[in-house]
Formats: C-alpha cells, sequence, structure tokens
C-alpha cells in the first residue's frame, strides 16, 4: 500500500541536510516547533524498502550532525 511517510530532524547543517533529501526527491518543510525540518516522501513500503529508507536516514543524521528524531507514516 502506497503510504506518505515524514521523517523528522533538528539541529545539525539542516540546509545541507535539506537540500540532500530535496535531491533525493523528498519534499522538505520546516517541522512544527520550527526548530527543524520534515522530509516527506510516498512509497510501497515493505520490510526491504524500510530497511533502506532507514539506513539513509540514520546516513544522513551522521553525515549532517542532526538529530534523527523518527518517523510516521500515513496512509491515503
Amino acid at each position: 500500500m502506497l503510504k506518505t511517510i515524514c521523517f523528522s530532524f533538528t539541529g545539525g547543517d539542516l540546509d545541507g541536510l535539506s537540500y540532500a533529501a530535496s535531491e533525493q526527491g523528498f519534499s522538505v518543510s520546516p517541522n512544527e516547533d520550527g526548530d527543524g525540518v520534515m522530509l516527506t516522501t510516498s512509497d510501497i513500503i515493505d520490510d526491504l524498502r524500510w530497511a533502506d529508507f532507514d539506513d539513509l536516514m540514520h546516513g544522513w543524521a551522521q553525515e549532517f550532525g542532526t538529530d534523527y528524531q523518527g518517523w510516521d507514516a500515513i496512509a491515503p
């Protein structure tokens, strides 16, 4: 099932993270508190695809010195 997935980050180089994420097709917007960013994409999620997202988010957190706050998925 296609889901909208949101990944939240705070701190660090949010501009660099935002640029990298947008280059990979993610929509980027400020988080609700205004102290971070929310990366959003729509995809069909299974265990293998989820592992790819998990690796990517943790890798970006390390690369840009950000704090990965977690994710949320919303069925359309």
